[in-house]
């Protein structure tokens, strides 16, 4: 379909406008109209929704950024070497919670990642086609509820800089949502993470050298202590497995 320019769309409106003597009705769409138009010709695209606490009070400020869409072998090695995924567009939200993230580039698929702050984070997986605007049904993020404990490996010494992640949160929550928050252990193995989601349903954790640790049901625990298992692979074998998910 070809496609017309700016200029020729709004000569086109407003002689529109004038056949019809003129009126506010029509007059008022001018803009609206011009300004679509011009970004269907871009290409530009939006994802649009809102982000509620678990009270459906509006969450505002919060940051949300669009990413390339990750399969579970590509998750699963972010999640290993604590690395998240450059976004592709981010906005915040508004006073009504409200948001939409410009998408520049088209043909990719995407996911969205809402962060709050003190609230638990949402990863919305999707995929979302950057090629069309999508309007996502309302996230609600769960209360919060703080967990603590201590990483330690088998012989009892502190395992420092391990990523603890919490998830989890709605006993209904869809498929395609998650919810979470993390922090990393001090030098004494010591990890706090005040924002994880409330009746969080799993525990994961991570840290170089060791097989992950995964409990999958905390049973409203708020203190959870860790032991880690050296890897069997060791530091390198970790580091070729890690080649193995990266290159699939």
């Amino acid at each position: 379909m070809d496609l017309i320019s700016n200029e020729a769309l709004t000569q086109t409106l407003r002689e529109l406008i004038c056949r019809h003597g003129g009126t506010s009705q029509y007059a008022k769409y001018l803009g609206v109209s011009c300004a679509f138009v011009s970004r269907m010709a871009s290409g530009q695209r939006y994802i649009s929704g809102r982000v509620l606490d678990s009270g459906g009070a509006p969450v505002a400020g919060a940051k949300v950024t669009c990413e390339a869409y990750r399969t579970d072998e590509q998750t699963l090695l972010d999640d290993t070497q604590g690395a998240v995924p450059a976004a592709l567009g981010e906005t915040a939200t508004d006073a009504a919670g409200r948001f939409q993230v410009k998408l520049e580039k088209p043909g990719i698929e995407v996911s969205i990642r809402v962060m709050p702050g003190a609230l638990p984070g949402a990863l919305l997986g999707g995929p979302y086609d950057s090629s069309e605007d999508v309007a996502l049904d309302d996230v609600e993020l769960p209360a919060v509820e703080k967990i603590s404990g201590r990483v330690s490996d088998e012989s009892g010494k502190p395992v420092a800089g391990a990523r603890v992640r919490a998830t989890g949160g709605l006993g209904f929550q869809e498929e395609d949502v998650l919810f979470y928050a993390e922090a990393k252990s001090a030098g004494d193995g010591a990890y706090s993470i005040p924002n994880a989601p409330a009746n969080a349903g799993g525990l994961s954790v991570r840290a170089a050298g060791y097989s992950p640790s995964r409990q999958a049901s905390m049973q409203r625990r708020t203190t959870v202590n860790v032991t880690l298992k050296e890897s069997p692979f060791g530091p390198r074998g970790i580091q070729s497995l890690d080649r193995w998910v990266a290159n699939r």
